[in-house]
């Protein structure tokens, strides 16, 4: 019989802490803490541990360290392990690899105090898991949400795109809501002679209902709130959350224009609502899946970059003009969120730093138990990426979780390139990067059946 287990830890971070757009972005106010979860599963030999935190991604360095410290506390091997930024845009940040080349300016990006602090937590949630392992009974459920997710891309009459904000204005909000999944994947784990539940819940939205700008503000967003919800409804009950792949999905037509802290929490609350709305459709109608043993599976993948990447050499001298730019705002008593261009300059930099040639080297991971089945997907993948592997695997209930390695940045379908738009633009991988991932995904799922 499967066994589970699950444990969170406060990652709250300290007022003045900087956030997702690092320089200028630091902590103003808290709507929500922030958690770092880890679910530990375990049928056989060695465990497999989940880790899902509230920020907006994990970077190669954060996903060596991550893996580092709770193999240590637990002792399972980092080969078995897998974390994963729930992608909330208003977040502390721990892309301590951007801070390499700010040192020799005396800039930091994200701050090494705060990030010591999340590996202490991460790794004492990963031991209370594993300690707190019990048997379990197993079953799947799907609900659908409403008011939630719409598509951001918006194209006009000559195929073109244009961005459809997470917070945009009342024009942007009457398009219609285009191609998105309406889908609230659960499974549900209920121990087998005792009151405890465990919930994996999956849905592919950006959780960015309190804005997709990257401000001075702290929250889980909806999909923190929904686990608030369900959590409150029974006092054994305990939630972790994988975003799907939602490069191009967003709650922007169901928010408000509002900027305000005020505004901004009442639609965290609304589609954090209506999220848990579709979780308990999917409790209702759940069906219970027998295993036959836990399979996991890592694949390496080397995913493909545009000709358009500057080398190292080009950046760094981009980045010694930006720093310029940026002294001379604060001089000026001007705020420069992201420090200007050396937020983008310094993620290109840690990409840069892991490339071989025109590839990044990175992997997929997929897991399996019975007919659940679950892939972890590095990058910022559009929504076309869950639906290929969905078709791929008819019969497996497959929850898709993106991004894992957050290093990659956008991976956009091939046409979205002669769209144009945002993703279009700064997307680090090529064309190809699409179906070159896609494959490499079915490949490590394929390794579990």
């Amino acid at each position: 019989m499967l066994r589970v287990g699950l444990a969170r830890q406060d990652i709250t971070p300290a007022l003045g802490t900087p956030c997702s757009l690092g320089l200028d972005d630091e902590c103003r106010e808290v709507f929500d803490p922030p958690f770092v979860r880890v679910l530990a599963l375990q049928d056989g030999d060695e465990p497999v541990l989940l880790l899902s935190t509230d920020l907006i991604g994990l970077q190669q360095r954060n996903q060596h360290d991550i893996k580092s410290a709770l193999s240590a506390a637990t002792g399972v091997p980092r080969d078995r392990i897998v974390a994963h930024g729930t992608h909330s845009h208003e977040s502390p940040t721990v892309q301590v690899a951007n801070n390499v080349p700010l040192e020799p300016y005396g800039l930091q990006f994200a701050d090494p105090g705060y990030y010591r602090l999340f590996l202490e937590r991460a790794a004492r949630a990963a031991r209370d898991a594993v300690a707190g392992m019990f048997a379990a009974e197993v079953s799947w459920g799907r609900g659908k949400v409403s008011g939630v997710a719409s598509n951001r891309r918006i194209l006009n009459e000559e195929g073109k795109a244009r961005l459809r904000g997470s917070r945009p204005d009342a024009a942007m909000r009457a398009y219609p809501e285009g191609d998105f999944d309406p889908w609230a994947r659960v499974l549900r784990f209920r121990e087998a002679d005792g009151p405890r539940e465990v919930l994996l819940l999956n849905y592919c939205c950006h959780p960015t209902a309190a804005g997709g700008d990257e401000e001075w503000y702290v929250t889980a967003d909806f999909p923190g709130e929904a686990m608030r919800l369900l959590e409150a409804e029974r006092p054994d009950r305990a939630c972790t959350y994988f975003t799907g792949p939602c490069g191009n999905v967003n709650p922007g037509k169901y928010v408000g224009d509002g900027q305000e802290p005020a505004d901004r929490i009442r639609d965290v609350r609304l589609l954090g609502g209506r999220l848990a709305e579709g979780i308990r459709a999917a409790l209702r109608e759940t069906e219970p899946i027998e295993g036959d043993g836990l399979h996991f599976a890592t694949r390496p993948v080397r995913m493909p970059l545009r000709q358009e990447i500057p080398a190292r050499e080009d950046l760094e001298a981009r980045l010694a003009e930006a720093v310029e730019v940026y002294r001379q705002a604060k001089a000026e008593g001007r705020r420069l969120p992201g420090g200007g261009d050396i937020r983008r300059l310094a993620h290109k930099l840690q990409l840069r730093a892991h490339t071989e040639g025109d590839f990044l080297p990175t992997e997929v991971a997929a897991l399996r138990w019975g007919s659940f089945g679950a892939a972890f997907l590095p990058g910022e993948c559009f929504l076309e990426i869950a639906r290929a592997l969905w078709d791929r695997f008819p019969d497996l209930k497959l929850v898709p979780v993106a991004p894992v390695d957050y290093t990659l940045g956008y991976v956009p379908t091939p046409e979205t390139y002669g769209q144009g738009g945002y993703e279009a633009e700064v997307a680090n991988v090529s064309e190809k990067g699409f179906g070159t991932l896609v494959e490499a995904a079915a490949a490590a799922v394929e390794a579990v059946l």
